[in-house]
């Protein structure tokens, strides 16, 4: 099973310290920042063409989704109908490519969001990244073979990496050499472009979630310690942590007090101040970003720090089949907006913009729209603005 679900049974998991992750004062240089709030999808993460930040959300045994969410925090389905979405890559072709975990597939998606078969016959793909040359690396978690596929969409057998246990990521450095992850052993996995596998680094704690390669760095989320690491691609190199104290809880700011709990799918964005990191923050349902300066999103640094920014928003109930009930707390007097967006972005409905007071308020959407007329069973979005700071969830209407 992908590491998405697994790491829901390690919520209350000891933390637990190991000598090999030192923290390093140079990466502590780093702020912590919430970016997105109210969207559970966070087992793959990547970056488009035009900078929208994609989120998949796996299902077992159903069909996931390929959500998109723009630089304004504007959310939309970018792809449904994805069978066990798990990792998300951007390729050098400017298409999307998706792993599909429950076929045993990888999706080749245009912009426009059409999706063919580019890889078949795999073994629970997670995983997905380019080298220099074009080429595909696919991490499969139900094996340790890696894959490797060609741009014309030629598969083979890249390396079969003696000792992994469920490898739960991929990333190639600038030298082509290919990491792996391997989620329970606390172990990465060094593959060189002539296939040759050996251990990278161990010791670490189980439960490793994605790896990136940035602007000469790897980086990785720890789901179970609740940390970000990063380090070097030299052999020796031992990683440190990045940002978290290891205890799970939800706090912006200095890197070295913030707090995620159960961090999962990761993107990078390369700046003129160095890179930007964007992650899933499961537990907490909220994209959070490490910078090296402030957080991404200057309309969301106006999160207190401590706080919880989705304002509990949820709807009651949802799925629905007619109506259902928004419900959300305000920490103080505050200027609200609530609207429900369609899938592809379109304003269904604005229920409103009023002063309210603090405390738990609820609004009910019939499921019309503004001119009182039912909308479709489908996929919707409730988009709450509260003194200029969003959070959104997801509704489903059944008819």
């Amino acid at each position: 099973m992908p590491i998405a679900s697994v790491s829901q049974s390690v919520r209350s998991a000891v933390v637990i310290f190991f000598s090999l992750f030192l923290v390093s004062d140079a990466a502590r240089a780093q702020e912590v920042g919430t970016f997105f709030t109210g969207l559970d999808a966070f087992d793959g993460l990547a970056f488009d063409a035009d900078g929208n930040l994609l989120a998949t959300k796996y299902s077992f045994p159903g069909t996931g989704f390929v959500y998109k969410i723009t630089p304004d925090g504007d959310l939309s389905v970018w792809l449904s109908g994805v069978r066990g979405a798990a990792g998300v890559v951007l390729g050098p072709d400017g298409f999307i490519y998706v792993a599909e975990y429950n076929s045993n597939t990888v999706l080749r998606v245009t912009p426009g969001g059409t999706a063919s078969v580019f890889a078949s016959g795999l073994a629970g793909p997670i995983g997905l990244d380019f080298d220099s040359a074009g080429n595909l690396y696919i991490q499969n978690f139900n094996t340790p073979i890696v894959h490797r596929v060609s741009p014309a969409g030629v598969s083979e057998v890249f390396a079969f990496v003696t000792g992994l246990v469920q490898g739960s990521a991929i990333a190639i450095d600038d030298e082509d050499n290919v990491f792996v992850t391997a989620y329970r052993q606390g172990a990465i996995y060094r593959v060189t472009p002539d296939g040759v596998s050996s251990v990278f680094a161990s010791g670490g704690s189980p439960g490793y979630g994605f790896i990136r390669w940035g602007d000469g760095q790897l980086y990785l989320t720890g789901i179970r310690d609740h940390r970000i690491y990063s380090l070097c691609p030299d052999t020796g190199c031992a990683p440190t942590v990045l940002a978290g104290t290891g205890v799970p809880g939800y706090l912006d700011g200095p890197a070295e007090t913030a707090q995620f709990d159960t961090p999962l799918g990761l993107a990078i964005q390369s700046t003129e101040d160095g890179d930007v990191l964007y992650l899933g923050d499961t537990q907490n349902v909220a994209f959070r970003t490490i910078s090296p300066d402030a957080p991404a999103s200057a309309e969301d640094s106006e999160v207190v720090e401590g706080t919880r920014p989705r304002f509990g928003l949820q709807a009651l109930p949802n799925p629905f089949p007619g109506s259902t009930r928004i419900r959300y707390q305000l920490p103080a007097e505050s200027r609200v907006e609530l609207t429900i967006y369609s899938a592809t972005g379109q304003v269904v409905r604005s229920l409103g913009a009023t002063t309210q007071g603090a405390g738990t308020h609820e609004v009910e959407w019939d499921g019309s729209d503004e001119q009182g007329q039912a909308m479709p069973r489908g996929t919707y979005f409730s988009a709450l603005t509260v003194n200029g700071l969003r959070t959104s969830g997801t509704l489903v209407k059944l008819r």
